[in-house]
């Protein structure tokens, strides 16, 4: 490209036409190449990317946060398809969720619930709400 500047990068991006992309990787050789031109100027500070998976973050976010099949899916290891089978309403234990849209839709909050009820199930801690008598079975109330 043979720009000499930061101004002279900033002028011909604004000039490319629109749709252009360039690759990162070009950028950092092109401002590897340039001289310091901040101009006594502090830049504002960037904030890292992550790669966390949703599998770390869905205990970071808010609990309202609204979250895809595809996120979902990330965040309990298992396929898109094992996502849309978890959440049907025939499941003996669905993960809440939502249509909106015609889509599909979760809650942090409710996948993390979701999440910590089973793992509580699977250690072989039964539900506070659902007690269960010796055979396994759910107490009838007399009628």
């Amino acid at each position: 490209m043979g720009l000499r500047s930061i101004g002279e990068m900033r002028d011909w991006l604004a000039a490319a036409p629109e749709g252009t992309t360039i690759p990162a990787t070009v950028i950092a050789e092109l401002l590897a190449t340039m001289p310091d031109s901040g101009g006594g100027r502090e830049m504002p500070h960037v904030v890292e990317a992550t790669q966390e998976s949703w599998r770390e973050r869905i205990w970071e976010v808010a609990p309202d946060t609204r979250l895809s099949v595809a996120m979902v899916a990330d965040a309990i290891g298992r396929p898109i398809s094992s996502v849309y089978r978890l959440a049907a309403p025939s499941h003996p234990d669905p993960i809440p969720s939502a249509r909106l849209d015609s889509r599909l839709s979760f809650r942090a909050g409710d996948l993390g619930g979701w999440l910590q009820r089973r793992a509580r199930l699977a250690s072989g801690q039964p539900e506070a709400s659902a007690p269960l008598s010796l055979t396994g079975r759910r107490k009838r109330s007399a009628s």
